[in-house]
């Protein structure tokens, strides 16, 4: 699996056909028929990814959104479980010099998706710690005067 090389496909097959959401998308994909009476029956979240669903592709029976990208021409992007968001996150934006809300979702878009990518990523950065210490004047500032103070 060279999205996340840390996961084998089996798992990451698992851990989507183990995803509330998921599970039941993968089920529709699979049938390649979606009525309008089954989608009014499903949870917002389903319908939310349904609404993709001309773009979504199963591929050795992983869940993938393909796009097009100006970089790369077509690609898959990995489909999400709930489980993963927290290990990604932490992964594309802690790991890459906890770059700020473009760029971690650059780095996001070109490997995988779910879908409130945006809002979560946002949500990320503005509780990540180690960003909101390297955004704070106040403790910049501090930091300043208490090694001029012990001067």
């Amino acid at each position: 699996m060279s999205t996340f090389p840390e996961y084998t496909a089996d798992e990451i097959k698992q851990l989507q056909s183990s995803d509330n959401v998921l599970s039941v998308v993968l089920n529709f994909v699979e049938q390649g028929k979606l009525t309008t009476q089954m989608l009014t029956r499903q949870t917002k979240p389903v319908k939310k990814l349904l609404r993709k669903i001309d773009s979504l592709v199963i591929d050795n029976g992983i869940l993938y959104r393909k796009i097009h990208d100006i970089e790369c021409g077509e690609c898959k992007q990995l489909v999400i479980p709930e489980t993963l968001k927290h290990y990604v996150l932490e992964t594309l934006h802690n790991l890459s010099g906890h770059q700020g809300t473009e760029r971690t979702l650059a780095l996001l878009h070109k490997r995988c998706y779910w879908s409130d990518m945006v809002n979560d990523v946002k949500h990320w950065i503005k509780t990540c710690e180690r960003c909101l210490v390297a955004k704070n004047p106040f403790t910049k500032s501090s930091s300043i005067n208490g090694f001029v103070n012990s001067m």
